[in-house]
């Protein structure tokens, strides 16, 4: 929580006029001590006057204020406060203060991990301040922090990408569907300190929802914790304000900001250290939404470098980096990468100062697990790069991603400073059930051009090739990638090890139903996805459609940890059993 005061400096008179936020209940400011109280060393040089508390406030310093203990109206010291900009610390009386860059729209802290997260009447994360500042006057902004009553070593981290609602139907069905699969999945199992994160793509460029994605976001209620499930957010290049678009990038963030709080930031939970940052580079207007590049500006580039050095002993610790388009292995002057030219290399590299690193991503609407092996944190593995798979799946037309993968969400087992275990969880699945389908090799689909023995066609003016999957068994493991999974089909107790597809394949049942049942256009690129988690066997009996007495085992191996997940199944998919079509009029099941 947070109060905000103008301090008016006169002589030696001290006037404080206190404008509390709109939404929250406040506490009283800490208790005056004298004020003649001699300077301590913490004193500003060159101060010939004292404040209410033993630290003298440079005039000159346009923000300053006070990081107070909730139960114990002390000071907390050592605490990273922020403009967006530049970094300093609270003083052994929790005292900061700095000149704020004159573009600043909130002051923050990254929350120290023995504090609880503070959150608004929302229950949302609320760790910056909420009214906008005054550079004419000098401006006191003070927060609360409260001890953890509880051991947070270990945590729950979830990553929810893309909610991406553009229709109130849309956002019904966020709240209808993920919501309470939110709610069903962490009020059961063994989940502990459980925060979430969206990965960017609240919206979909439809400025009359900001309010409703606020409201959906916050009071999560679940039977554990604090009795609510708080969920920190990521700006995505849909959420760039397309009418500030021409203007400028940091024009375009004003509404996320104003609803959701700074684009960049970090905070604290047991040996992890997150940090969230906009890597959305909006450059002018396109048909109603932003044209942008992908990657940092110089400044976040600073920001960031004074961020990680308020972690001590970052050699020890893990770091989970939030951006919402991927890294991979890089672009140019494009938004489907982070650019080379936009400080790629340069961000890797920071994180390589760290125990553990991952970097959770969204954007893509498909998962994809991509090891950075030319970039080694201290405990000598890669940097781990995790694409999620969108709740939103195939923009809300569906329960499918364009690639066929089920619309969810991932959870990750955070120990310590490792991530121990993690999971995809499809929305209204079991986690066990949301890993695999399998289909039959020699599967036709009445409505539809292609099957699964096509190996080359043209699409509206563009080749494609794929594999000749005819006569084969066909795993399509979702998050499935090269290194970390191991497929086999058991037939009648014999083992029948898989091997992953040479060439990106299409998911011709799922494409088929996105095209002739959900009405999707067949010339947009969107719906024309191919991957490469899709592993295959040769139907030991010759038919997979006549195959009784057999099973796949998918077998993932968590980097790091070295823990495996096995998962199985021996349903074979039935044309489109399971899939939903809804348009927000009707809503139709097969």
């Amino acid at each position: 929580m947070n109060t905000y005061k103008f301090l008016f400096l006169a002589s030696a008179t001290v006037l404080c006029l206190t404008l509390n936020s709109c939404e929250e209940n406040l506490p009283p400011l800490p208790e005056a001590v004298n004020p003649n109280v001699e300077a301590t060393a913490d004193a500003a040089e060159g101060n010939t006057y004292t404040d209410v508390q033993p630290t003298v406030i440079d005039p000159k310093n346009n923000v300053y204020g006070y990081i107070t203990d909730k139960t114990t109206g002390k000071g907390v010291p050592n605490v990273p406060v922020t403009d967006g900009y530049h970094y300093t610390k609270t003083d052994k009386n929790g005292c900061y203060q700095f000149v704020a860059d004159s573009r600043a729209r909130n002051i923050y802290y990254s929350t120290p991990a023995d504090y609880k997260i503070e959150v608004n009447t929302k229950k949302m994360p609320a760790f910056f301040s909420t009214t906008q500042l005054d550079f004419t006057k000098q401006n006191r902004i003070d927060f609360t922090l409260e001890k953890l009553d509880k051991d947070e070593t270990n945590f729950t981290f979830v990553a929810i990408s893309d909610p991406q609602c553009k229709y109130t139907w849309h956002a019904d069905r966020f709240r209808d569907e993920s919501i309470p699969d939110f709610q069903s999945t962490f009020n059961n199992g063994s989940w502990e300190n459980i925060y979430g994160m969206t990965l960017g793509d609240i919206l979909y460029d439809n400025n009359s929802l900001w309010g409703t994605m606020q409201s959906l976001l916050g009071n999560i209620t679940i039977n554990k914790d604090y009795g609510y499930f708080p969920i920190f957010n990521c700006i995505g290049n849909h959420d760039h304000n397309y009418n500030y678009a021409n203007v400028s990038d940091y024009a375009s963030t004003i509404t996320y900001v104003n609803y959701f709080g700074p684009t960049d930031y970090s905070f604290n939970r047991g040996k992890a250290h997150i940090v969230v940052m906009d890597n959305v580079v909006v450059h002018s207007l396109g048909n109603n939404a932003c044209n942008y590049y992908a990657g940092y500006n110089e400044e976040q580039l600073a920001w960031l470098k004074e961020d990680l050095a308020c972690v001590p002993n970052k050699e020890e610790m893990l770091l989970i980096f939030v951006g919402h388009i991927p890294f991979r292995n890089g672009g140019t002057d494009s938004g489907g990468n982070v650019n080379k030219t936009r400080h790629y290399s340069d961000v890797l590299n920071l994180m390589t100062d760290f125990n553990e690193a991952h970097i959770m991503i969204g954007h893509t609407h498909y998962p994809q697990f991509y090891a950075h092996n030319g970039y080694k944190t201290r405990n000598g593995q890669p940097i781990f790069e995790h694409v999620h798979a969108a709740i939103c799946g195939g923009w809300w037309w569906s329960n499918l991603c364009t690639d066929g993968t089920p619309n969810g969400y991932a959870i990750y087992e955070v120990t310590g400073n490792t991530i121990k275990n993690y999971y995809s969880k499809a929305t209204g699945k079991s986690i066990a059930d949301s890993q695999i389908r399998v289909y039959n090799g020699n599967e036709t689909y009445s409505d539809f051009t292609w099957d699964w023995g096509t190996t080359s066609w043209t699409q509206d003016g563009n080749s494609f090739t794929s594999n000749n999957l005819k006569g084969k068994v066909i795993a399509d493991v979702f998050y499935g990638d090269a290194d970390n999974w191991k497929v086999d089909l058991i037939y009648n107790g014999a083992t029948y090890p898989m091997t992953q597809v040479t060439v990106s394949q299409r998911d011709w049942n799922t494409y088929s139903f996105f095209i002739n049942k959900c009405g999707r256009s067949i010339t947009n690129t969107s719906w024309m996805s191919q991957k490469m988690h899709y592993w295959t066997v040769t139907a030991p009996n010759g038919n997979p459609a006549t195959l009784t007495n057999w099973q796949v085992v998918a077998t993932h191996t968590i980097p790091g940890s070295g823990i495996q997940n096995v998962y199985t199944t021996s349903t074979m998919q039935n044309g489109y059993k399971g899939y939903i079509y809804t348009n927000g009029t009707t809503r139709t099941e097969f």
